[in-house]
């Protein structure tokens, strides 16, 4: 992981998605990282799915799903962490 995925991850987007007020910045910079050629890894991809789950609305469980499988077809791993969120959350 580079250090600009690690901000991304660590400072915007797992930031932004404890916050139901921004979890829109979250879900928006996690499409810029993906736009520009950056892999997000378990821990950025948990901590989107956990905010989908807060949002405790049916568009967001679908949106959840939807990034659930955009991180697998973009071949990114289930680790024990993520599996229990999609479990719970989606």
């Amino acid at each position: 992981m580079t250090h600009a995925n690690t901000t991304f991850t660590v400072f915007l987007i797992k930031g932004l998605a404890v916050d139901a007020d921004f979890f829109g910045d979250a879900k928006k910079y996690l499409i810029q990282m993906l736009d520009k050629g950056m892999y997000p890894n378990a821990a950025t991809y948990t901590a989107v799915l956990e905010g989908f789950g807060r949002q405790e609305d049916k568009k967001a469980e679908e949106e959840g799903k939807e990034s659930l499988e955009v991180m697998m077809l973009r071949g990114s791993f289930l680790d024990f962490v993520l599996f229990s969120v999609m479990d719970s959350e989606c």
